[in-house]
């Protein structure tokens, strides 16, 4: 997510967007609004209560925002927010998509990938986590996670 070509005069707007696109019937996860803020407030040194910001539409941010690149970036920030979830909440997904398609930014394969290399490095990392506790389990745990493993694959964790 390069946020680059922004500046700080459109944290409030990128708040906005983000808010009206992945929040608007609440977070998903609670990790959501902590990244947006912790994003608002050091690429811009922006701070607000996400709560009180005005939603916006999808027709408002088109005008505002009509270079292509600026939008790819926006879409990228929510699909950041996106990929937070585990799983992906499909009405979630669904809001995304049709962001990017409103935007004109979904005739590439960048959302896929960028939700499947996010979906692989979540499983990646939470496997991770869990062998650098292994230790730590009894031989009922580790059975357990075993058999889950074998039933479940990535989704066991």
């Amino acid at each position: 997510m390069l946020l680059r070509s922004w500046d700080p005069d459109d944290a409030e707007l990128l708040a906005r967007t983000a808010m009206s696109a992945c929040g608007s019937v609440g977070w998903a996860d609670p990790l959501q609004p902590r990244l947006l803020s912790a994003v608002l407030v050091h690429v811009f040194g922006f701070e607000t209560d996400l709560d009180t910001l005005e939603p916006i539409t999808l027709v408002e941010v088109a005008a505002a925002i009509p270079d292509h690149r600026r939008r790819r970036q926006l879409i990228d920030l929510l699909v950041s927010l996106e990929v937070i979830c585990n799983p992906i909440p499909q009405a979630l997904s669904d809001s995304v998509d049709a962001w990017a398609a409103g935007l004109g930014v979904d005739d590439d394969d960048a959302l896929l990938v960028a939700r499947e290399f996010a979906a692989g490095e979540v499983a990646r990392a939470t496997a991770d986590f869990v062998r650098s506790t292994y230790s730590d389990i009894d031989d009922a745990q580790r059975a357990e996670l075993d058999r889950r493993l074998e039933l479940f694959g990535e989704r066991a964790y």
